[in-house]
């Protein structure tokens, strides 16, 4: 999967057109399909790898990712354990506790 990590590295690149694009797309599947990489695996990891670059532009917050993705939570949700992408759980903050004292030592 080297060609799919190297457009991911690229991402930060700017995209000059679609034109552009469709050219990196282009040799990308020629790359992948010379690698016998088939196409459930191409698809597969496509996906993975688009919805993991969402996820870290939106520093993991899946309600922000499902928005810029369009889709619904839950459906971002089931997508990410149907391609293995670690689920983050937050934790909630445990409420602060004053403990009183009776100022005797």
């Amino acid at each position: 999967m080297s060609a799919i990590r190297g457009l991911s590295m690229q991402r930060a690149e700017h995209v000059g057109s679609r034109s552009d694009l469709s050219a990196q797309l282009d040799a990308l599947v020629r790359s992948m399909h010379a690698s016998n990489i088939f196409y459930d695996e191409a698809v597969r990891e496509f996906k993975k790898r688009f919805v993991v670059t969402v996820l870290e532009d939106n520093r993991g917050n899946q309600s922000r990712t499902a928005r810029a993705l369009e889709m619904h939570r839950n459906t971002l949700t089931r997508t990410m354990h149907e391609l293995d992408i670690p689920v983050a759980r937050r934790r909630r903050k445990k409420p602060h506790v004053m403990v009183a004292t009776n100022g005797n030592s």
